[in-house]
């Protein structure tokens, strides 16, 4: 939910699915990888812990930076850092809305304006539901 939610609050278009899955695979979901019908775990022990944290946090950072193939046609080139574009934090916070706690918005509004919107996908407020 984290990497399909944060692909659709940044309105980041998906045009190559393979980096996608290979995201849900570092977070050990994988798409049609659970051999079982009830699904994958939906519960804390199974997702907030200290890896599965800094993979939310890492790929948080690469979308809101354009440093990810997921809006690339498979096989282009990757831009160079002065050709991807970031993620723009304030319409974030508009897409978001009143998930993010006034106490959270004030702390990522404080931050560089280049860390924001890194700062809203990586928050506790978006990765809680």
């Amino acid at each position: 939910q984290f990497v399909v939610s944060a692909l659709r609050a940044g309105d980041i278009p998906v045009r190559n699915a393979k980096p996608v899955n290979g995201e849900l695979g570092q977070f050990g979901m994988p798409l049609y990888g659970w051999l079982t019908p009830e699904g994958y775990k939906y519960s804390q022990a199974a997702w907030l812990n200290p890896g599965a944290l800094l993979r939310r946090i890492n790929l948080a950072g690469n979308l809101a930076s354009g440093r990810t193939p997921i809006a690339r046609v498979e096989g282009a080139p990757a831009p160079s850092n002065t050709e991807a574009p970031p993620l723009d934090a304030a319409a974030l916070l508009r897409t978001l809305g009143p998930a993010i706690t006034p106490a959270t918005a004030a702390q990522i509004n404080a931050a560089p304006e280049n860390q924001r919107a890194g700062l809203i996908l990586g928050s506790p407020d978006f990765m809680k539901r």
